[in-house]
């Protein structure tokens, strides 16, 4: 009872925090899983107006995020059809 009323309490407290505008921090670790979903390349070129928090490197524009973000989520759209054929 203990445990899921704190689970409870967590998820209240956590969805209060949520981004409700767009900021450059959270665009810049969504545009790699977007462009790496829609053109599968990690460089964020076609949508670089769209943040400010970003590299210029060898004529591309990249995220300038840790990755571990968006590994998490690519890793989990790679894993999900799976699960939900289940």
């Amino acid at each position: 009872m203990l445990s899921s009323a704190f689970v409870a309490v967590n998820l209240l407290l956590s969805a209060y925090f949520l981004d409700a505008v767009p900021s450059p921090n959270p665009t810049s670790r969504a545009l790699p899983v977007l462009t790496i979903y829609e053109e599968g390349r990690y460089a964020i070129d076609t949508y670089e107006k769209s943040t400010m928090d970003k590299s210029y490197v060898n004529g591309h524009y990249y995220s300038d995020k840790a990755p571990l973000t968006t590994w998490i989520v690519g890793a989990w759209n790679v894993a999900s059809p799976l699960f939900l054929r289940m």
